[in-house]
């Protein structure tokens, strides 16, 4: 028989026991991806929308714990422009709001003439023109959840608007927008001369250091501001951080619960094959390879939990994702850096949950072990 037919041929004598096990790591595993991967993915998508509107930088308030929570004066774009290192800032006042059929949009609002309208890849249609109050551009994802066409209208906030034109983006964020001028927005909002944040775009050559240096003299010359780096946002945002550190807690949590459940299954085990341990040491297995062979049964047990906590997990966060109170908002993306966690969990599982049953079965002296019933 194969070394490695005994640890599977031990886990399957009590099947029932062992699925449960399994079941155990997999419902951890299945936490800890969904979670964590939609704690990133509200990351990625607002770090991506940034991308992809070509901003460098944000300036927001400095006293904001969330962006949305607070506005700025539209007036001080002119004092940023004038940094050396600034081609444009561009004023934006963003919200969150629901809209028909419990469908939750991020509403943007836009300077006529501001860079921000030369990022969109029209489908459809076409952007506001001057004296187009009403006019809104829509995400090619939001008109297809809400069915919206150009030339249809969206009601909102007592005001009927018109869709004059759709735009396609790759990110989830900038998909299921809604655009419309900013003095318009600033009307609905009654923000009049606010706005949430100013997107930077920089001048030539965007190296760390050059990036830093404007960074710096910017924040001197507006200490009411503060400027972020695109690549910094999320760690930047007390609620991110909040709900990044939220997901890892209950993480922790689960994988504690998963390895106390790999520690008692396989030291009830131990105890069951305290006489068939002895037997093995009596024949000439050394203490090393009857270690191994039990933590190779945890190892074994909390891969099968992990392929199918791993599926379970990256589905359920795609699932919640799409929920439409959600849908825009997050962006869940699995990277190596998921795999190479969930890997390191598994094994943290199977190891250590495994070590002590180990530990202990390697201390039995073959003459105890032989007497006992």
């Amino acid at each position: 028989m194969r070394f490695i037919n005994m640890p599977a041929r031990n886990l399957a004598r009590r099947p029932l026991r062992s699925a449960l096990t399994a079941l155990g790591i997999g419902i951890a595993i299945s936490s800890f991806i969904a979670l964590v991967s939609l704690s990133r993915g509200v990351e990625n998508a607002w770090v991506r929308s940034l991308d992809e509107r070509g901003i460098h930088m944000l300036a927001v308030s400095r006293d904001a714990v969330e962006v949305l929570t607070a506005t700025i004066d539209e007036n001080l774009g002119d004092a940023i422009r004038t940094d050396p290192a600034v081609a444009d800032a561009a004023g934006e006042l963003v919200n969150v709001v629901r809209l028909e059929d419990d469908v939750h949009v991020i509403m943007r609002g836009w300077a006529e003439g501001s860079f921000l309208w030369e990022s969109l890849r029209m489908e459809e249609g076409r952007i506001p023109g001057e004296g187009d109050v009403t006019g809104v551009v829509v995400g090619s994802a939001l008109s297809t959840v809400m069915g919206l066409r150009v030339g249809d209208p969206v009601e909102f906030a007592e005001t009927t608007f018109k869709v004059v034109g759709i735009a396609a983006s790759a990110g989830v964020m900038n998909d299921s927008a809604l655009i419309m001028k900013l003095d318009t927005l600033q009307k609905v909002f009654d923000r009049g001369n606010r706005v949430t944040e100013f997107a930077l775009r920089l001048k030539g050559t965007q190296s760390a250091e050059t990036v830093e240096a404007a960074k710096r003299r910017l924040q001197e010359a507006h200490p009411n501001l503060s400027f972020i780096v695109t690549r910094d946002i999320a760690d930047n945002n007390d609620v991110l951080r909040v709900f990044r550190a939220t997901a890892w807690s209950i993480s922790a949590v689960a994988l504690v619960s998963a390895l106390v459940v790999v520690l008692n299954t396989l030291l009830m085990s131990v105890t069951e094959r305290t006489r068939e341990i002895g037997v093995l040491t009596a024949l000439g297995w050394s203490s090393e390879r009857v270690l191994f062979m039990i933590v190779t049964e945890g190892l074994i047990l909390s891969i099968v939990g992990g392929v199918v906590g791993a599926a379970v997990g990256t589905s359920g966060a795609r699932w919640i994702a799409a929920f439409p109170k959600l849908r825009g908002l997050c962006e869940v993306v699995i990277t190596w850096r998921n795999v190479a966690e969930t890997g390191a969990a598994l094994l943290l599982l199977g190891g250590i949950g495994s070590l002590y049953p180990a530990l202990r079965a390697v201390s039995l002296k073959p003459t105890d072990a032989l007497k006992h019933e």
